[in-house]
């Protein structure tokens, strides 16, 4: 408790009862709703002083008390003890620790709380924690007490109580030889747990718990063991004597004795399986009795080209046939017959009308339907020969390719026909040229291929006359992309493939120059064209000039074809009304025209003035070559 100044304990115990009375009423302190403990634990274990009254407010001091833990070394249980001290009171209220409070455990001092002593450590209307001790007790019980470490109290601190410090609890956890958790248990320190039921376990049996689960002292993880399940295989031979006998686990496999032998039998095997065991089990030798097996073997051709075929001796001594597979496979008794049977092979014929046979004194030949008797096990052989077939070629135009004769299942040798402006682009099995030949295809059958050709595209341009100076490099290449078209038979309009490969033109000099086109289709065919281009004298006489121009009207505008580059390119139409609109002879414009268009225009203007009819009839017979 906070301790109060010595001199109060001169007054009356009248004085003091009332008060009491006075702050009672004032204040209604009481310790079950104004004491704040940390945890509940803490609530229920707690001891509490007498109310005390001092500077218009009440006061009390408590101590709780909680298990956290246990100490195995020690066999002791670990006590968090608390110190607090309750106020209530009016505003400017307080109280403090007047001297430090000790606390004991059966007699013997623990903790000594110091931390709110002095008046500087107020502490008004709360529940304060003032101090803290974790001490270690044996279970069992024990006597707490709260008293005054010096003297100089007011009132004097000496409570005690009686606790019991209870043994600890152990969390027992069972679990099933799989890992997965069967039970957990909490266990008083000394008690046993209980173990629930064991699982089943498929082919072992339960053997008990790798731990003990009794006089708990400790937490513990308990598994189930178990032992797998053991077996006795016997094995026996066809009469009862036993040949041996082994002990498995569930699930393994026996292994079996040397194979017994029985007279005029042969040992096929036992008659019960002896993998996975899972009980006890007899197996017995089974037998058969003794036969002689005999087999045809069809022997045919290698799928080769190289034509070798020597068949001689038994199992195809010479290396030059394959085994294609065997038939009338039979097990036959001593002394019977048999009848070899030839078969029937896709794209093979038979190589004679005999078969051949390992008899006693070695390989014969016997004809075909008759049979051999079984004096030991039999071998019989017929020979095969590839068939050959005929693969023929339609060209479709090309130079011709003769027929080849093509053993089954090779491969032929295609021929690489041609043809004048054309691609070829291989051979296909139906005339609508829709299946490609494979050439990797074994030849099965007679047969008809076909070639199929991509013609060249084709390209469409003329020669060009222009003025010096009159494009620039752009412009140049512009009118170098219009004046060119390309199509191709398959592809349609390939135009926009064209590319200019070459061009030798000086825009601002006068001369002769070339410009090649190239163009490709979809499958590669390439072909270029080349063009010449014509550059005049910008600054020709009168007399020369009149020899590649004419004059038109803005009349003429309307017969502008709708695709006119005139019409189209605002900067050329602007250009070409500003000039029909001047009145002066410098109203010109130069016409792009080929050498054959020249030639024309020379021939008209020898005999025609420039009159506005002679204008007339010009653009009635040249209206065509405009833009």
């Amino acid at each position: 408790m906070k301790k109060l100044k010595k001199f109060l304990m001169c007054f009356s115990s009248i004085f003091f009862i009332c008060c009491t009375l006075i702050n009672v009423l004032a204040f209604s302190i009481d310790r079950n709703t104004d004491f704040k403990p940390k945890t509940s634990a803490e609530k229920n274990n707690a001891m509490h002083t007498s109310y005390g009254y001092w500077n218009n407010g009440g006061f009390f001091e408590s101590v709780t008390w909680t298990v956290t833990g246990y100490d195995a070394e020690t066999g002791k249980q670990k006590i968090r003890v608390r110190y607090y001290i309750t106020h209530r009171g009016d505003s400017g209220s307080y109280i403090y620790q007047k001297v430090p409070v000790a606390i004991a455990v059966d007699g013997k001092k623990q903790a000594t709380f110091k931390s709110y002593v002095g008046e500087s450590n107020k502490i008004a209307n709360k529940t304060q924690l003032c101090g803290e001790k974790t001490i270690t007790l044996k279970p069992g019980i024990h006597e707490i007490s709260l008293y005054d470490d010096k003297d100089g109290a007011i009132t004097v601190v000496n409570v005690k109580k009686k606790f019991d410090v209870p043994e600890p609890d152990f969390t027992v956890k069972f679990y099933s030889w799989d890992g997965s958790l069967l039970k957990t248990e909490i266990v008083t320190k000394g008690d046993n747990a209980t173990p629930p039921t064991p699982p089943n376990r498929p082919g072992y049996h339960f053997t008990g718990w790798d731990k003990p689960y009794t006089n708990i002292t400790d937490d513990k993880d308990i598994t189930a063991k178990y032992e797998i399940n053991k077996y006795t295989v016997t094995w026996q031979d066809y009469n009862g004597t036993v040949l041996k006998t082994e002990i498995v686990n569930h699930g393994g496999n026996a292994s079996p004795p040397t194979s017994p032998s029985r007279p005029g039998y042969t040992f096929t095997g036992w008659d019960s399986p002896y993998t996975n065991i899972t009980s006890n089990r007899t197996i017995t030798a089974t037998y058969s009795i003794k036969y002689f097996n005999a087999v045809t073997s069809h022997w045919m051709e290698k799928d080769t080209s190289s034509g070798a075929w020597n068949p001689s001796g038994s199992l195809n001594s010479s290396g030059s046939m394959i085994l294609h597979g065997q038939t009338d496979k039979q097990s036959l008794s001593y002394g019977s017959m048999y009848y070899p049977q030839p078969t029937s092979i896709t794209g093979y014929e038979l190589s004679s009308n005999s078969y051949e046979y390992n008899a006693p004194s070695g390989w014969t030949s016997k004809p075909n339907g008759t049979g051999v008797q079984v004096l030991q096990t039999i071998s019989a052989e017929y020979y095969y020969r590839k068939k050959v077939y005929t693969v023929s070629f339609n060209s479709n135009g090309g130079t011709s390719c003769p027929s080849q004769s093509v053993k089954y299942k090779n491969k032929v040798p295609l021929p690489s026909p041609t043809k004048t402006d054309n691609k070829f682009m291989g051979w296909y099995t139906d005339s609508a040229l829709k299946n490609k030949f494979d050439p990797n295809t074994q030849i099965t059958g007679n047969v008809t291929l076909y070639a199929k050709w991509d013609e060249k595209p084709k390209i469409t341009a003329e020669d060009m006359v222009i003025f010096e100076d009159l494009y620039t490099a752009d412009q140049w290449k512009e009118e170098l992309k219009n004046n060119a078209t390309a199509a191709d038979k398959e592809d349609g309009n390939i135009t926009p493939k064209i590319k200019v490969i070459y061009d030798n033109t000086d825009l601002s000099k006068k001369g002769e120059y070339k410009v090649t086109y190239q163009v490709s289709d979809s499958v590669g065919n390439t072909v270029t064209k080349d063009i010449k281009v014509t550059v005049l004298d910008k600054t020709v006489g009168e007399e020369k000039t009149n020899k590649y121009i004419r004059s038109i009207s803005s009349a003429y505008l309307d017969t502008l074809k709708p695709t006119s580059k005139w019409r189209l390119k605002s900067d050329l139409s602007a250009a070409l009304h500003t000039t029909l609109a001047k009145t002066d002879i410098e109203a010109e414009e130069t016409w792009h025209l080929t050498a054959a268009d020249i030639e024309r225009i020379k021939e008209f203007n020898k005999t025609h003035d420039y009159s506005p009819e002679s204008n007339a009839l010009f653009l009635s017979q040249f209206g065509n070559l405009k833009y």
